[in-house]
C-alpha cells in the first residue's frame, strides 16, 4: 500500500512539474511577451508584471492564500493539499524556469494559439490528477459544493466576466483590432457576412 502511495504522489508531482512548465511557458513566454491579457490570478499577475515588474508566479501564489484558506473546509483536506503543492510548483516554475526560455516575439495570432494550447495542456495534466492551480477553480468548486448545479454554468460566470474584459482588451502594437481580424480571414464572420 505504501508503494502505491509513493508511486501516486510521484506521478502527481511529475504531472505538476510538466503542467507547470507548460502553463508557465504559455503565460510568460507567449502571453506576457505579446502583451495579451489573461483571466484569473495569473492574469492579475500578468497585469502587475507589466505595470510594476512583479513576478507573475509570486503574485498568483500570494493571491491564492486567502482564497485557499476560505475554501479549505468546503473543498476538503486531500484536494487542498494536492492543490497547494500544485500552486507552489507552478508559481516557482513561472518565476524561475520560464524566464530562462526564449520569449516569442513573432506573429500575434500564433502567439495566442501557443498560449492557449500550452496552457490548456498544462491545466489538463493537473486536473487529470485531481488537483488545481487555485484561484477561480477554488471559488467555482466551492460554489458548486454549496449550491449544486452544473459546473459549466459556474465556470462560465467565473471566467466569462474576466474573459470578456480580456477579449476586448487586447493591446496590439502594429494592428488595429479590425485589421488583425481581417488579416486572419475572419472578416466575413466578424462583420456578419
Amino acid at each position: 500500500m505504501k508503494n502505491l502511495n509513493v508511486k501516486k504522489v510521484s506521478i502527481d508531482i511529475l504531472m505538476d512539474i510538466i503542467g507547470g512548465i507548460l502553463i508557465a511557458i504559455g503565460t510568460y513566454n507567449f502571453a506576457a511577451a505579446s502583451e495579451f491579457p489573461m483571466v484569473g490570478f495569473n492574469g492579475i499577475g500578468l497585469i502587475l508584471y507589466h505595470l510594476f515588474g512583479m513576478p507573475i508566479g509570486t503574485v498568483a501564489f500570494v493571491l491564492n492564500i486567502p482564497v485557499a484558506i476560505a475554501c479549505f473546509k468546503i473543498l476538503g483536506r486531500d484536494f487542498f493539499i494536492r492543490s497547494i503543492r500544485t500552486i507552489v510548483i507552478t508559481s516557482v516554475i513561472m518565476d524561475l524556469v520560464a524566464p530562462r526560455f526564449p520569449v516569442y516575439e513573432g506573429d500575434l495570432m500564433l502567439s495566442a494559439i501557443c498560449t492557449g494550447v500550452l496552457s490548456g495542456l498544462g491545466y489538463a495534466l493537473i486536473y487529470m490528477r485531481d488537483s488545481s492551480t487555485g484561484g477561480t477553480d477554488f471559488i467555482m468548486l466551492s460554489i458548486k459544493r454549496v449550491f449544486p448545479a452544473p459546473v459549466i454554468r459556474k465556470d462560465f460566470v467565473c471566467h466569462g466576466i474576466s474573459g470578456d474584459c480580456c477579449r476586448n482588451g487586447f493591446r496590439i502594437k502594429e494592428y488595429r483590432r479590425a485589421d488583425l481580424w481581417d488579416d486572419y480571414q475572419f472578416y466575413p464572420f466578424h462583420h456578419g457576412g
